[in-house]
């Protein structure tokens, strides 16, 4: 709300207008009065002006119309916030990036702006603890700044709602998450900082909730999961919130090297957020065991300039291969990692082991590389190469595995399940040599689920160790993970030859037969996905 102010001498000098008086008479009394206020103009609290950002988040109580909010939330919220502004700019500079927080827009009374919105719909159709109706709450917020252009400050929103208990319990169908650059929180009367400071069962109880809703901002501020290392000392609030505001927690160098290039970190306007196209690739990967490190190097390229490469180490354990791919949201919780710079669009990392959390031998470990920009966009997993460690903690890396295969140009497509013509994702995409195009079993009339099959006929019959399979480029979607391959010599008895686990790697993926067989034909029968959905896609398949 704008609100215009009249210093006390044309205060005065108005009153005497409308009373009649004299010139003499009116400014008498105005001279005393600016003798004790000299020039001094009162700054009312409903103006919010003060921050030393650019950018500052958006903090909207979204007012389901069957509620009300909560007595005292603008004094409990700024509290809060602002705690945790403190807490980021003490973490940040632990990470070498002195006075860095999110920005927070300030009344005269230290007060933190909360745009009000009464809401349209009930709590009832509002987000729950799911992202149901999440889409609602969101429009609703963008209305809002549509009418009202000069309240947005910033492209990042927190959205809070009052609990459904009128602030006596934090319970009862409350969200909790981020989506994009909105995330989701609760307000309830007990949430206050001396409680959250508090020793006991209430303190523990209410830093589950504060601790959910900063975890919840800073995801809408560009933060993905990720773990403290071994070696941390303390607890990443990316990956546990729940003792926030009273046990020591912390960013990674990863989330303070993606929080130096955020919208509302900066203190000076700019560009934000636009697209990026990036590239990277390993060129090598080995562990040295005199020094237990694991060192990698790799090429990057980015159509903006590159701040910071992120290595993840990735354990990908039953239940997060159960969610998709690694790096599919919620599947990188205990994924460490570690920030390098890029030179002449190079990097070079040794990771210790003894900063490595998990070494089962049950399940891939992945390598993701991600790479932060400077106009604020993270281009997420541009690489993505899966390992296993041995009984003795060692990694068993294969960065560099080549294979002379074998000539394709007499090769065909004898059949297939399904395909998609209407977008060429096309069986004959996996012979024509571009990792661009691909084959897609049906998805946009006819829905095929799976098994879906593949039948390559090789032209005569050749001598065979294994195959190569090069999934959809840069991506995870519709990658195959359990594919049967048989083969024959008539295209009528066909053997198998056993069935394959296939990692989501972006590089080849290997699957080597159990013993050399000479084949005419190769059938491959995909089984499942990585994303866990009926769709099956391959960019290319080549043997030798």
């Amino acid at each position: 709300m704008k609100i215009k102010r009249f210093s006390i001498k044309k205060v005065a000098f108005l009153a005497m207008l409308f009373m009649g008086g004299s010139l003499m008479y009116a400014c008498k009394p105005a001279e005393i009065i600016d003798k004790v206020e000299p020039e001094k103009e009162t700054v009312s609290p409903d103006i919010y002006n003060i921050s030393d950002y650019a950018y500052n988040v958006n903090i909207v109580y979204l007012v389901p119309k069957d509620k009300d909010t909560i007595a005292g939330y603008k004094e409990r919220l700024s509290e809060l916030l602002l705690w945790a502004q403190n807490w980021t700019k003490d973490e940040m500079k632990r990470h070498g990036y002195d006075n860095k927080t999110f920005g927070l827009l300030l009344n005269n009374q230290n007060k933190v702006l909360i745009h009000v919105i009464k809401s349209k719909y009930t709590l009832a159709e509002l987000p729950g603890p799911t992202n149901v109706g999440a889409g609602r709450a969101e429009g609703e917020v963008n209305e809002y700044f549509t009418a009202n252009p000069t309240a947005k400050n910033s492209d990042h929103t927190m959205i809070i709602y009052p609990s459904e208990t009128n602030g006596t319990k934090p319970v009862g169908g409350t969200p909790f998450y981020g989506r994009g650059r909105f995330s989701h929180a609760l307000d309830y009367s007990l949430m206050t900082l001396t409680n959250v400071k508090a020793n006991s069962n209430l303190g523990e109880n209410v830093r589950v909730w504060y601790g959910g809703m900063i975890h919840e901002l800073f995801h809408a501020i560009n933060l993905p999961h990720n773990s403290e290392t071994a070696t941390d000392g303390a607890v990443a609030l990316m990956r546990n919130h729940v003792g926030f505001g009273f046990e020591k927690m912390i960013l990674t160098a990863t989330d303070a090297s993606i929080f130096n290039v955020s919208q509302v970190f900066s203190k000076v306007q700019g560009s934000f957020y636009g697209d990026v196209t990036a590239t990277a690739k390993l060129t090598s990967g080995s562990y040295n065991a005199a020094n237990k490190t694991i060192n990698l190097a790799g090429d990057v390229s980015a159509s903006n300039p590159i701040t910071k490469v992120i290595v993840y180490i990735d354990p990908h354990m039953d239940e997060e291969a159960a969610v998709g791919p690694s790096g599919t949201t919620n599947t990188d919780y205990n994924a460490v990692s570690f920030a390098t710079d890029a030179v002449n669009g190079k990097f070079n990392i040794s990771i210790p082991t003894s900063a490595i959390k998990l070494f089962d031998t049950n399940y891939d470990h992945y390598i993701r590389v991600s790479l932060v920009h400077s106009n604020g966009t993270l281009s997420k997993s541009v690489i993505l190469k899966s390992f296993r460690y041995d009984s003795n903690k060692v990694p068993l890396l294969s960065i560099n595995r080549t294979v002379t295969e074998l000539d394709r140009s007499t090769w065909s497509v004898q059949s297939f399940s399904s395909e998609e013509p209407a977008l060429n994702e096309v069986a004959v995409n996996v012979l024509d040599g571009k990792a661009e195009t691909y084959w897609q079993s049906s998805w946009r009339n006819v829905i095929k689920a799976f098994p879906h099959e593949l039948v390559l006929n090789l032209g005569a019959s050749r001598t065979l160790k294994g195959l190569t399979w090069l999934h959809r480029t840069s991506t995870s979607r519709r990658t195959v993970s359990d594919v049967e391959i048989l083969y024959s010599n008539d295209n009528i008895t066909y053997t198998t030859l056993g069935n394959y686990k296939l990692s989501p790697d972006f590089d080849k993926v290997f699957i080597d037969f159990p013993s050399t067989v000479n084949a005419r034909y190769i059938k491959a029968v995909m089984k499942k996905g990585h994303d866990n959905t009926v769709h099956a896609s391959v960019a290319e398949i080549g043997a030798f």
